[in-house]
């Protein structure tokens, strides 16, 4: 059900970046061709979230958006499922959105 979202990992600093890149930003142009691909996985936790009472037309009220740590980089994305239960520290799952990934909340 998840989605197979791509990093890049700089061989010279160890640094992760989401979407990937071609030059690591810390290390600067000298790191061109020193970048790898890697797959996140496709389960986060919740590290922050806030309820929008009255989201943008075409969205349920309310709506929770979020910040997940997905394999060493952070999301953001709308949680969807049970939304009682979401809460920082939270398990969630990368799943497809409209237009980008957004998070679906683990049930139980």
């Amino acid at each position: 059900m998840g989605v197979h979202l791509k990093a890049s990992r700089c061989r010279l600093c160890g640094a992760l970046h989401h979407p990937p890149r071609a030059i690591c930003p810390r290390c600067g142009p000298g790191s061109r061709g020193s970048l790898e691909e890697v797959e996140l996985p496709d389960r986060g936790r919740v590290v922050a979230y806030t309820v929008l009472h009255y989201p943008p037309e075409g969205y349920p009220s309310p709506m929770i958006l979020a910040v997940a740590e997905v394999g060493g980089v952070r999301l953001i994305g709308r949680v969807v499922g049970d939304l009682e239960a979401v809460g920082e520290g939270c398990e969630v799952e990368v799943v497809e959105g409209e237009g980008a990934p957004y998070l679906f909340l683990l049930e139980g």
